[in-house]
């Protein structure tokens, strides 16, 4: 694969499947620099799933892979995380909380585009919003939607919280 460069909002590259080897050949195009990251994740995926006898490692290492190679394929959304990961190192609280909102924002795009293409081979990929409601006494549909909602809050408000103490201590953010 070959990436030419034009117009911003055009991906380099089609979205590649979601195999190994469709995956490596995209990160070797749009983000050449981060395939020795590539190779040690995928060894440590293969390791933890012969460790746990399952494939959800792996399947979790497409997923995120998947996810960097959709942020990275365009570059207009490339640049506008690249630029909020190196907001963190701003001293502006506000400045920080706004890039941990931006990056946040970026990386749901792109995990809902790498559902897509799970949708796609025929595979089912259920998050906790998609999860069938529970009905019970007094427990309507609407609740069960507001509190899948507000958990989602509570989980990207703690990662924010981390991601804002990492920046803070010095240590290199990368959000996918």
């Amino acid at each position: 694969m070959t990436a030419g460069r034009g117009h911003d909002d055009e991906p380099l590259i089609p979205m590649p499947a979601l195999r190994l080897d469709a995956l490596r050949q995209a990160v070797a195009t749009v983000a050449p620099s981060r395939l020795p990251e590539f190779f040690q994740e995928i060894q440590e995926a293969f390791s933890h799933a012969g460790d746990e006898d399952s494939v959800y490692p792996i399947r979790h290492f497409c997923q995120r892979w998947g996810a960097a190679v959709a942020t990275e394929h365009r570059p207009s959304v490339a640049t506008r995380l690249h630029a909020a990961e190196r907001a963190l190192a701003n001293p502006d609280a506000g400045i920080r909380q706004r890039a941990v909102e931006e990056a946040a924002s970026i990386v749901r795009a792109a995990y809902r585009e790498v559902a897509g293409g799970w949708l796609a081979l025929g595979m089912r990929h259920r998050s906790p919003a998609r999860r069938p409601a529970r009905r019970g006494p007094g427990c309507h549909v609407t609740d069960i939607d507001h509190m899948h909602q507000s958990q989602a809050e509570l989980r990207l408000a703690r990662t924010a919280s981390r991601v804002l103490a990492a920046a803070d201590a010095g240590h290199p953010v990368r959000f996918v």
